[in-house]
C-alpha cells in the first residue's frame, strides 16, 4: 500500500491509499489524479521530514553529550579561605636625625621641711654647675647647689656654694668655699674664704682668707675681718669685732693650756678658756703684747 498526498476539494492535503509495488530501480506509476503531489520516488516529503527530524534530534543529543548545553544548576560558591600567617618582619629602618635640645624642666617644689626636691632646676654649661631653685648661674668654674645659693653673683669665679642661701650676697668674689645653710651669707666681695657650718661667718662682708668651721662660728667677725681661724661651735669673738689674724676655739674647752718650757724665741700657743682665744707664748712666758683684746 502506498500513501499518496493529494489536495481534496476543500484545498486541504490528505493521504490516499493505493496498492503499489516498490521495486527499486523501476519507475513508479504516477497517479492519474491531478491533485496528487507525491513524487515518483519512494522517498516522499514525509520520509524526508522524518529523516530531518531524526538528524536534528541526533545532533542535539551529541551537543548535549559534549556539554554544549549545560542544563545542570550551578552550585553555591564555597566559603572564603582563612587569612594566611603573618609574613616575616621587615628590616629595621635607618636612624632618624637628632632632635632639637629640649627646654629646661619645671622648677622643683619644697617639701614640708623646706628641703629642696632633686627635680629642681639644674643645668651645667661646662663652666657653671647649678642645682636648686634660684641658684646662681654666672661666672666661670662656679658650682652652686641649693636654693638661692650664689643667686646674686655676677662676675665671681672659682666659687663653691653648697646649701640654702650659701653665699647668697656674693656679687664679685673669687675662690670662696661656703658649705651650710646661709654659710658666708653676708660676704659680698671677700675672696678665698672657707666657711663651713650653718650661719658661719655671719657678719663678714669684704674680709679675706678666713677659715671658719662650725655652726655660727665667727658670727661676730665684722666687715673686713681677715686672716682669722675659728674652729668649733660659736667660736670667735663674743661681740662684734673687726679682729684679724686671730685664732679661736670653742669657749670653755681645755684642749690647750699655757705651755711652759722651751727657750727664748720659741713660740708656742696658749689657750684662754674664758674667751676661747689661742695666742703665742715665748719660752714659757706669755707674750702679752700678742694677746688680742676682745
Amino acid at each position: 500500500m502506498y500513501d499518496s498526498l493529494v489536495i481534496n476539494e476543500f484545498g486541504i492535503p490528505e493521504f490516499q491509499n493505493s496498492y503499489m509495488n516498490f521495486d527499486f530501480g523501476k519507475p513508479v506509476k504516477k497517479s492519474s489524479n491531478k491533485n496528487d503531489i507525491s513524487t515518483s520516488s519512494p522517498f516522499n516529503w514525509v520520509t524526508i521530514t522524518l529523516i530531518v527530524l531524526v538528524l536534528i534530534i541526533l545532533i542535539l543529543v551529541i551537543l548535549i553529550a559534549c556539554g554544549v548545553f549545560d542544563t545542570s544548576e550551578k552550585g553555591v560558591d564555597g566559603k572564603i579561605g582563612e587569612v594566611g600567617p603573618t609574613g616575616m618582619e621587615g628590616p629595621t629602618g635607618s636612624t632618624g636625625i637628632e632632635g632639637p635640645t629640649g627646654s629646661i624642666g619645671p622648677t622643683g617644689q619644697l617639701d614640708g621641711n623646706y628641703n629642696g626636691v632633686i627635680t629642681a632646676k639644674g643645668f651645667s654649661t661646662g663652666v657653671v654647675t647649678s642645682l636648686g631653685l634660684n641658684a646662681g648661674a654666672t661666672g666661670i668654674y662656679n658650682t652652686f647647689v641649693g636654693t638661692s645659693a650664689g643667686d646674686q653673683i655676677t662676675t665671681g669665679n672659682h666659687n663653691v656654694f653648697v646649701g640654702t642661701d650659701a653665699g647668697s650676697s656674693v656679687s664679685n668674689s673669687d675662690g670662696n668655699t661656703f658649705v651650710g645653710r646661709n654659710a658666708g651669707g653676708t660676704i659680698t666681695t671677700g675672696d678665698d674664704n672657707t666657711v663651713i657650718g650653718r650661719g658661719a661667718g655671719g657678719s663678714i662682708t669684704t674680709g679675706q682668707t678666713n677659715v671658719i668651721i662650725g655652726s655660727i662660728a665667727g658670727r661676730f667677725l665684722d666687715a673686713a675681718s681677715s686672716g682669722n681661724i675659728a674652729i668649733g661651735y660659736s667660736s670667735g669673738p663674743s661681740t662684734l669685732s673687726t679682729q684679724s689674724k686671730t685664732m679661736w676655739l670653742p669657749k670653755g674647752t681645755n684642749a690647750l693650756t699655757a705651755i711652759s718650757g722651751g727657750g727664748s724665741g720659741v713660740y708656742l700657743l696658749a689657750y684662754d678658756t674664758t674667751t676661747g682665744r689661742v695666742f703665742p707664748i715665748n719660752g714659757g712666758s706669755v707674750e702679752t703684747s700678742s694677746i688680742p683684746t676682745d
